[in-house]
């Protein structure tokens, strides 16, 4: 709306499709991913929008701006690890290092990495 409360008709209406809808599109069973949002990962890595996608693609590595997501509440936070950690993932710093769980002191990028990958180093 704007100011004066009228419609806001200067934007096109944006279509989103969820990573589950890309499935019917995927030639490989495998796939890297880097991950940039706006702080928007906590919607995107979800059961009902990713679920599908991560237990059909084998996905060993996630490359996300970590900056954005760490400024929202805590139990949507942990709504997106825990999308990861049930799926067998692990934090990182882009050195490698483990991060530990308090993820307000990570850094500005992670690696989330697939444990049964942990021979693979980037």
């Amino acid at each position: 709306m704007t100011p004066n409360n009228l419609p806001c008709l200067t934007l096109a209406p944006t279509r989103t499709i969820y990573l589950n809808d890309l499935l019917p599109l995927m030639e490989l069973k495998s796939a890297l991913m880097n991950v940039d949002f706006k702080g928007h990962e906590v919607n995107i890595f979800t059961d009902a929008t990713a679920g599908q996608f991560f237990d059909q693609i084998d996905v060993p590595l996630v490359f996300m701006e970590w900056t954005l997501c760490n400024r929202h509440s805590t139990d949507i936070v942990q709504r997106l690890l825990n999308f990861f950690y049930s799926r067998n993932y692990a934090v990182f710093a882009v050195d490698n290092t483990k991060l530990k769980d308090n993820y307000y002191s990570w850094p500005d990028n992670v690696l989330i990495k697939k444990l049964t990958h942990m021979h693979i180093y980037f």
